[in-house]
């Protein structure tokens, strides 16, 4: 049985790819914006819609709420924020308590969705799209990222439980 040249090649790419991420640790993140490209975009709004904190708080500063935020300019700081994220860590790695607050961003460009990511703002807070989770937790882009998100929402709706 002959197999086709386009399969032969995207098996041999996928195959070198996880060959160089396990072992040029540093280049993953390459790899991965070639394997799973994001098209490049300004987007001009976003809805962020927060959930999981009607069961901690019964208080009116810490209650869900869902924004339409048009500050073009923090919009696609807080997209390429997202973008500069570093992927999850693999192996075994000590989180604290997830509280299971979550929140979702829909960003547009006009009438037309360019991504949608969902983040978990406690436990291990990772930010999640196409299919692949980022890690917020640590490093610097990580603290880009949430400033930015407390930015847009407001320091005292973003407010963390216990903290």
């Amino acid at each position: 049985m002959v197999l086709p040249k386009a399969f032969v090649s995207t098996m041999f790419g996928v195959v070198l790819a996880a060959t160089l991420t396990a072992v040029l640790p540093a280049t993953r993140n390459v790899i991965l914006g070639t394997l799973y490209p994001l098209q490049t975009a300004n987007p001009t709004w976003v809805i962020i819609a927060r959930s999981g904190m009607a069961h901690l708080y019964n208080s009116r500063r810490n209650q869900d709420f869902t924004l339409v935020v048009s500050n073009s300019r923090a919009v696609t700081a807080l997209y390429h924020d997202i973008l500069q994220l570093a992927p999850f860590p693999s192996g075994a790695i000590s989180c604290p308590a997830d509280m299971g607050i979550h929140y979702t961003m829909v960003f547009h460009e006009g009438h037309q969705v360019v991504l949608r990511a969902s983040y978990d703002a406690t436990g291990c807070q990772g930010v999640t799209y196409q299919n692949r989770t980022y890690w917020t937790a640590d490093g610097s882009k990580g603290v880009q990222f949430r400033q930015e998100l407390r930015t847009i929402v407001g320091a005292t709706r973003f407010a963390q439980p216990f903290s």
